[in-house]
């Protein structure tokens, strides 16, 4: 019976109710001042990778890059747990689920707006720190052409000199306009998404905010960690530990797969086919645990 009405919601599901709660799920978190001053503080925190100098320009754009890309997967994890767990509690707190719930609507809709809502804030905050970071890289690129060219302006005339003024421009703007950033940017995204979701899992039985936050925290915590569990898995001969391992290698997401900043750093190029698996691996996992939030969340005494 579980499975025939789970099915028959599957059926119902209206986008159009979706899309409505997800604008209001938009509404709710833009008021609420610390995502605000979350958001601005990422801002100015990724705006402050242009102070440093005091290395050579190729240095100095890989620790623009590893600074920045870090930052922002940083504060987008941050910003997606603290988003995302306020939303069933502060519903309920303020009563407004009743009514929802009380209308034609299901509460698989009600966890799709929800999430929608809250990816859609993740979207535009990723994409302000993404804004931020291209105007530090370019900032940084004007100011070390510019010096550049002041340095070796009284020189041009001779032919070599010319020659390694060009070459060395070149090698500026190689290193401001890497593609590898769009890459970082695009797992960047999914892992937050994909941290949501995990948030939402917990709200769906969970019933403080503060809980809430506390469990996704040691989740994420744990997910950035998942590698170390696999190798201790395969290197363990103890059955309850294998077991133990093997449970959390397959329970918890690998986090790892979408850090790229390292090999940025590096100088590593990833292929798509690469990018584009891993990107594949969390909005997998991201569909599993929406799936987990349904069936708590469908079966929570409200």
């Amino acid at each position: 019976m579980k499975a025939k009405s789970a099915a028959q919601n599957l059926l119902m599901l209206s986008p159009r109710r979706i899309w409505v709660i997800a604008r209001n799920t938009v509404t709710e978190l833009v008021r609420q001042k610390v995502l605000i001053f979350l958001l601005i503080f990422s801002l100015c925190f990724i705006s402050s990778a242009v102070i440093f100098t005091q290395f050579t320009f190729e240095a100095q754009f890989k620790f623009i890059k590893d600074f920045c890309l870090g930052a922002m997967s940083l504060m987008g994890m941050i910003l997606a747990i603290a988003g995302t767990a306020s939303l069933i509690p502060t519903e309920l707190d303020n009563r407004t689920i009743y009514t929802l719930l009380a209308k034609p609507v299901l509460r698989l809709e009600f966890l799709l707006g929800k999430f929608l809502g809250s990816v859609l804030i993740l979207l535009v905050a990723l994409g302000l720190m993404s804004a931020t970071f291209t105007g530090v890289i370019f900032y940084k690129e004007k100011e070390l052409v510019s010096e550049l060219r002041a340095n070796y302006s009284q020189a041009m005339d001779n032919p070599e000199v010319r020659a390694f003024a060009e070459t060395e421009e070149a090698r500026i703007l190689k290193q401001s306009r890497d593609p590898e950033v769009f890459k970082a940017i695009v797992l960047i995204l999914v892992k937050v998404v994909l941290v949501a979701a995990i948030t939402l899992a917990i709200s769906s039985f969970s019933t403080s905010m503060i809980f809430t936050i506390l469990m996704s925290i040691v989740a994420v915590t744990i997910c950035h960690l998942q590698s170390i569990a696999q190798e201790a898995w395969h290197g363990t001969t103890e059955p309850l530990k294998k077991v133990f391992l093997g449970v959390v290698a397959i329970i918890f997401p690998d986090m790892n797969k979408f850090n790229l900043a390292d090999e940025l750093v590096m100088g590593n190029i990833l292929p798509w086919s690469v990018a584009l698996t891993s990107c594949a691996y969390g909005l997998v996992m991201t569909a599993a645990f929406l799936a987990v939030a349904w069936a708590f969340f469908e079966f929570r005494e409200i």
